[in-house]
């Protein structure tokens, strides 16, 4: 039975390393593209849940152990209840506040009525999507491509942007893809398990 594990966790390790050994080579075909005169600004999409109430501790990371976790005495709904931000973040300091930040939230978290306030008060760069799930999605995320091709339509004459992806199913749909391909945005996917080494 340790033998079958051994033998298990072998053949992940290899799918992995040629995985990771596919995007270097991904990477360095992109280096060779490269226009001249034009730079590689790397570009890192990924999104998370953002809890509207605290609910429980559970999860919760404190630097002490003599601090009590806060608890909101709330229902299991409310626990539930969720924003996600879809984020991107560049090697580029300059170009940096100019990249889209998404929230996307469902129709409950964003009420119609408050929708227009909330987009007026948003800073330029951040993005308000109500619809009937807060999560994201493949036709979301090839929405999301092109407003991140928009926000970076002044830069292109510069920089060849390379769209770092993890490779949860949603990245790598095929409009996801031809978003990219229009805008002149290279994807590159990081295979699984293996996000925290690229960021």
């Amino acid at each position: 039975f340790s033998f079958l594990s051994d033998c298990s966790f072998t053949a992940a390790f290899h799918h992995t390393r040629s995985q990771a050994f596919a995007a270097w080579q991904w990477w360095n075909f992109y280096n060779a593209q490269v226009a001249t005169g034009k730079q590689i600004l790397r570009i890192n999409l990924d999104e998370t849940s953002l809890r509207l109430f605290q609910g429980d501790g559970r999860g919760i990371i404190f630097a002490s152990k003599n601090c009590p976790a806060p608890v909101q005495g709330v229902t299991r709904a409310k626990r539930r209840s969720c924003l996600t931000h879809v984020a991107f973040i560049c090697d580029e300091p300059s170009i940096q506040p100019v990249l889209p930040q998404i929230l996307i939230g469902n129709e409950t978290n964003i009420p119609a009525s408050a929708l227009a306030a909330l987009k007026a008060r948003a800073p330029a760069n951040v993005h308000l999507l109500r619809q009937k799930s807060a999560w994201n999605n493949e036709r979301v995320c090839a929405w999301i491509v092109r407003i991140l091709a928009a926000a970076l339509a002044p830069f292109l004459g510069s920089y060849q942007p390379v769209l770092f992806l993890d490779a949860v199913r949603i990245h790598t749909a095929l409009q996801v893809f031809r978003a990219c391909r229009r805008a002149g945005i290279w994807p590159l996917v990081i295979p699984a398990k293996m996000t925290f080494l690229m960021q």
